[in-house]
């Protein structure tokens, strides 16, 4: 199969924002489903889970430190995964991702090219609607 051949060849490395509190009803559900078919992940959160796997990144959970929680991911990604994964992905635990068409994606690229994949929102966002909840800004 393809995929078994694409998860050989692009190794993929996740890593994923979550709160203890979600622990039981996203972050579970997260590794049991898409996480595990990344050649490598780990939680970012408040606290060390060695059963999800999560790290410890921030003392207290709060939307301000969430920058704090994807720095600490990136950082620790690079610090000791730089050299076992070609491409890495930051998500959360409320993001579904189909890991096959995003290696299929990724392995039309070089891993050696400085490349940043995402969606740019052209400025200024005053009103956005994200799974049904507006959100002002």
């Amino acid at each position: 199969l393809l995929a078994n051949q694409l998860k050989q060849q692009v190794r993929v490395y996740c890593f994923i924002l979550t709160t203890p509190e979600a622990k039981s009803t996203k972050a579970v559900h997260v590794k049991a489903t898409w996480a595990r078919r990344f050649n490598g992940f780990e939680f970012i959160s408040s606290e060390d889970d060695p059963s999800l796997p999560a790290l410890r990144a921030v003392e207290i959970e709060s939307r301000s430190v969430l920058w704090k929680k994807t720095i600490f991911g990136m950082t620790n990604a690079y610090k000791k995964h730089v050299d076992d994964f070609d491409f890495f992905m930051k998500a959360d635990d409320d993001t579904y991702v189909i890991v096959e068409n995003l290696r299929f994606l990724l392995s039309k690229l070089n891993p050696q090219d400085p490349i940043i994949l995402g969606r740019h929102f052209k400025e200024p966002i005053r009103r956005l609607a994200v799974l049904g909840q507006h959100m002002d800004f």
